[in-house]
């Protein structure tokens, strides 16, 4: 038996789907009983509150616990919220799974921290300078070590996803051009569009977890495409999948020398290959397939 945390999230609808159509019984834990139809299958979970006792007996039958929840990046969030809802909980969540006995659990860190310089992350990859929302990424690395630190009778499997896009993202770039262009309003690129990073399509790191789980993966494990687009090309492929032109499209070369071009890892997708069978889709491609797919983004 599986159980999931935050099953509603931009992951955990991929995952909560293929689970679905690949019969796989599952528990959710989570604020919001969404994809169970039976409650007693449902958890209330808040990464902000004391784990209760009554969740013990809860994941008596549960062999491996994915745990996706996270307080992700928001204005009104402080500092110690992040660290309390990443690191923290998930701590005492791994602790709480040990101690009933779960064989596995799956944690889903944050590999934009790591920034190597031969474009391939290890656990020994130093930490980027250069960070977006620094408090959410810095908190899920700290929850990451607090588990790798662990003396632990359950195996863990760690995975850190490069950027992450896909159907049902409330904020952020993607989110933004969608919305933009779907009204035929303009957009406007600072640095010439040329920031780059590598995305990864949520199918696929949906795909992943169930290939880790299937092949019962520990330690370790980082998703990434191995290929970087700029902003330029994610707002091309945009207003040609949506049918617009690319004159909704303007570009301010003013702050290219503040733009750090490249500034997130470029990782190896050999790993990610050998788990999917397939290189991960394109930018394009992820698009495609989920506008296509859920008739929206």
């Amino acid at each position: 038996m599986l159980a999931l945390s935050g099953a509603t999230g931009l992951v955990g609808r991929y995952l909560c789907n293929e689970l679905i159509a690949k019969n796989i019984p599952f528990k959710l834990l989570g604020r919001d009983i969404a994809f169970s139809s039976d409650r007693s299958s449902f958890y209330f979970f808040d990464l902000s509150q004391p784990l209760d006792k009554s969740l013990y007996t809860f994941l008596e039958d549960v062999d491996i616990v994915i745990h996706l929840a996270a307080l992700l990046p928001s204005s009104s969030s402080q500092l110690a919220d992040y660290f309390l809802c990443n690191s923290f909980a998930s701590k005492a969540l791994f602790d709480l799974c040990s101690d009933v006995g779960v064989s596995r659990f799956i944690y889903l860190s944050g590999a934009n921290l790591m920034e190597p310089v031969d474009g391939v992350v290890t656990t020994s990859s130093p930490y980027a300078s250069r960070l977006r929302h620094p408090s959410y990424l810095a908190s899920k690395m700290a929850g990451e070590l607090l588990l790798l630190n662990t003396d632990s009778s359950t195996d863990l499997l760690i995975i850190r996803p490069s950027s992450i896009y896909g159907y049902n993202i409330k904020s952020g770039l993607f989110r933004t051009l969608y919305d933009s262009f779907v009204l035929s309003k303009s957009v406007r690129l600072s640095g010439n569009g040329l920031w780059s990073a590598d995305y990864i399509y949520a199918g696929d790191v949906c795909e992943c977890i169930i290939s880790a789980i299937e092949n019962s993966a520990t330690g370790t494990l980082t998703l990434g495409s191995g290929t970087a687009s700029t902003i330029l090309q994610i707002a091309r492929t945009f207003t040609s999948l949506l049918g617009v032109e690319d004159d909704l499209i303007f570009l301010e070369d003013s702050d290219v020398s503040s733009i750090p071009l490249d500034c997130l890892p470029i990782v190896s997708n050999e790993q990610v290959v050998s788990l999917l069978g397939r290189n991960p889709l394109s930018v394009s491609e992820g698009l495609n397939h989920a506008i296509a797919s859920y008739g929206s983004f």
